[in-house]
């Protein structure tokens, strides 16, 4: 099966819940969906409750390599860097609202000063949510590996 057909089948999985509390959009997957799609997802939560940003990213990041010229895994491996930096929100609202929206993201916020020495707020938040993201990331890469 070529590597775009499998995204898109992959995105077809999921499917859209709108909360009655604010009318946004949170993600999930089908009852239907491929049993190998479900344990990434699974596995890409490391064991947390499930997550709204975690399904969330997950659906982007197939959504966003289908706007690259793919053919094999080589060449998601080559783009990464530049989905993953795209994904990236660019204002300091969207980036507290993201460190606020779990406790866990403080997570981040370490690893972005310890291995990045990350010291100002914006350049700090930014590159903890590019962590974030980039651990989603795997686990799509992995899916589609396989």
């Amino acid at each position: 099966m070529k590597i775009k057909t499998k995204i898109k089948s992959y995105i077809n999985d999921f499917e859209p819940i709108i909360k009655q509390v604010d009318n946004s959009t949170i993600w999930f997957l089908k009852d239907s969906a491929d049993k190998d799609l479900k344990q990434s997802v699974y596995d890409a939560h490391e064991g947390s409750y499930p997550k709204d940003y975690i399904y969330g990213t997950y659906l982007c990041i197939l959504e966003n390599l289908l706007n690259y010229d793919i053919e094999n895994i080589d060449d998601i491996d080559d783009i990464r860097h530049e989905l993953v930096d795209s994904m990236v929100d660019i204002y300091t609202y969207d980036l507290t609202e993201w460190l606020h929206s779990d406790n866990s993201n403080v997570y981040y916020l370490d690893k972005a000063i310890n291995e990045y020495g990350c010291k100002n707020g914006f350049e700090l938040l930014a590159t903890a949510q590019y962590i974030a993201i980039d651990e989603v990331f795997e686990y799509v890469f992995n899916l589609l590996k396989d």
